[in-house]
């Protein structure tokens, strides 16, 4: 008897911890920020893409500007899928060309920020994406990290998003 007992307390229990998942994984799959933000992720690592095939065409050099990114990507807007419907006329993002940049500074480092959304209110006003140089994507929450990279390496002077 006590193992019949066993047996139905561990099936409620398995059924109880499936139901949680269950309910856990639906409330993250319908946040909107949350799966404009995976969006815009996965669009910077498209980007990345092309950054590196324009810098295998030009020994090396980075793209002069998101133009120059648009001709490697026809189609690609430098709309940021999680913007609140306003855009810049730049686009949605600030690219830093390390080509010029490293000159002030005289190194680039694989996880220096390479392009990131221009506006904190893109991704609900929580934070930013940034694509870096080895083409990862981080999320930077307030963009923290940004604004510290910026004050270490303040002879850039690179744009802060609003």
């Amino acid at each position: 008897m006590a193992a019949n007992h066993n047996r139905k307390g561990s099936f409620l229990y398995l059924v109880m911890t499936a139901m949680a998942a269950l309910i856990l994984l639906a409330s993250c799959g319908n946040d909107p920020v949350a799966a404009n933000r995976r969006n815009c992720q996965r669009q910077l690592k498209q980007v990345w893409q092309a950054i590196e095939c324009h810098r295998e065409k030009h020994g090396g050099q980075y793209p002069a500007s998101l133009d120059a990114i648009r001709q490697e990507m026809p189609g690609w807007t430098a709309a940021c899928p999680g913007r609140d419907g306003k855009s810049d006329s730049g686009g949605d993002y600030f690219y830093l060309n390390w080509s010029e940049l490293a000159g002030k500074d005289g190194k680039v480092r694989d996880h220096d920020p390479l392009l990131y959304d221009r506006r904190l209110a893109h991704h609900g006003g929580k934070g930013i994406c940034v694509l870096r140089v080895d083409g990862s994507v981080r999320w930077d929450k307030d963009a923290r990290w940004l604004k510290r990279f910026a004050r270490e390496r303040p002879s850039l002077k690179i744009p802060l998003p609003e």
